[in-house]
């Protein structure tokens, strides 16, 4: 072989040891992103596991306290027989002392569940203006809760009509 193609073929021969030189740097660069690619979604994921366990955390530590809140609202919300007569003496009392006439006083209690009753305390009231927004406020104040379900107020500048709907909770 003559100097030439000895030489052509050292180039050539380097060249394809650069080109394959080459190739495996792009396949390890290839390579490494796919590694680093693997790991973040990794760490994306351990990072969403990491959330949803905060987040299941802070669930269960509302489960655990409702016991507790249950049993609150219970006593704060939920009157016995006893406090239903006493409600009832209050309510006829706070009538009688903020001067208002009452008419249409009904009771409906509905069907048992769980051992609560709602109890639909229906009344019409006749009287001034103060003493209809006095009577509301202190029956929103009393001890065990009456919710109010619906007001109508209508009349003129000397007496105001009032309707009233009200519910408790009667337990056992």
């Amino acid at each position: 072989m003559t100097r030439h193609r000895i030489a052509v073929t050292a180039l050539l021969g380097l060249l394809a040891a650069g080109a394959v030189a080459y190739l495996l740097t792009l396949a390890g660069g290839v390579l490494q992103d796919l590694s680093r690619r693997g790991r973040q979604r990794r760490q994306a994921a351990v990072r969403l596991q990491e959330e949803e366990l905060r987040t299941l955390a802070a669930e269960h530590s509302a489960w655990k306290n409702l016991p507790r809140e249950l049993e609150a609202f219970h006593r704060e919300h939920i009157i016995t027989m006893d406090d239903f007569a006493r409600l009832r003496r209050e309510l006829n009392a706070c009538l009688e002392g903020n001067g208002l006439r009452a008419s249409n006083i009904s009771f409906q209690f509905g069907a048992g569940r769980e051992h609560i009753r709602k109890v639909s305390i229906g009344l019409s009231l006749d009287g001034p203006y103060r003493n209809v927004k006095k009577f509301i406020f202190e029956m929103e104040s009393k001890p065990k809760m009456q919710f109010f379900r619906r007001v109508e107020l209508s009349g003129g500048a000397a007496s105001i009509k009032g309707k009233f709907t009200m519910e408790a909770y009667l337990g056992d």
